[in-house]
């Protein structure tokens, strides 16, 4: 799981998901109509804007209860899912719950350390600093968590909007045909 910035103007933090699936066994897994039989990966609530791309051929995806489905058989071997979503928070700490339900051999959590925010979670113990590429990152880690773990993650340290962030996004978003009359209500009031 890589949280790759928080937007504080928005406030929202952009999520970046990466997971490998091992189908070890010697069958193909084709799940049924029932959407409990789906391959699922859950999602935190309020996720929206989610982009899935997998290597499965012929699959589908599907939004479910609290994330999403895909729809194609499993053949043995490794799979790899890759999705990103934006989440909402609000100032301060946010708690990001992430459900296991076939359980980890290998569950890693980034933020890149130049984003301010800071990492901890019960499960995933001490956070260490680690280079990926030109980048220096904040990681938690952990090995071999069980199926139906419910991983909890805390990011510190989100803030909300400047008052000169407030201004540079009101003026971003205002129509440029309104921008003339404002002006002169302002200047005519002042």
């Amino acid at each position: 799981v890589l949280f790759a910035g928080a937007d504080p103007i928005s406030q929202t933090i952009s999520v970046l998901e990466l997971a490998v699936l091992s189908n070890d066994s010697e069958r193909t897994y084709v799940p049924g109509q029932n959407p409990m039989s789906l391959l699922r990966f859950s999602l935190p609530p309020g996720s929206r804007e989610l982009q899935v791309d997998a290597n499965l051929v012929g699959s589908s995806v599907i939004q479910v209860d609290r994330g999403f489905g895909i729809t194609g058989a499993v053949p043995p071997g490794e799979h790899q899912f890759q999705f990103s979503y934006v989440i909402p928070y609000n100032e301060g700490t946010f708690s990001f719950v992430k459900s296991l339900p076939y359980g980890a051999r290998l569950v890693r959590v980034l933020v890149p350390l130049s984003k301010a925010i800071g990492l901890s979670s019960p499960q995933l113990g001490e956070s260490v600093e680690t280079d990926i590429g030109t980048t220096r990152y904040s990681l938690l880690s952990a090995f071999d968590l069980p199926r139906g773990t419910q991983l909890v993650v805390y990011l510190n340290g989100l803030r909300g909007p400047t008052f000169g962030e407030r201004l540079a996004w009101t003026a971003e978003k205002t129509r440029y045909e309104f921008v003339a009359p404002i002006i002169v209500a302002l200047v005519a009031f002042g």
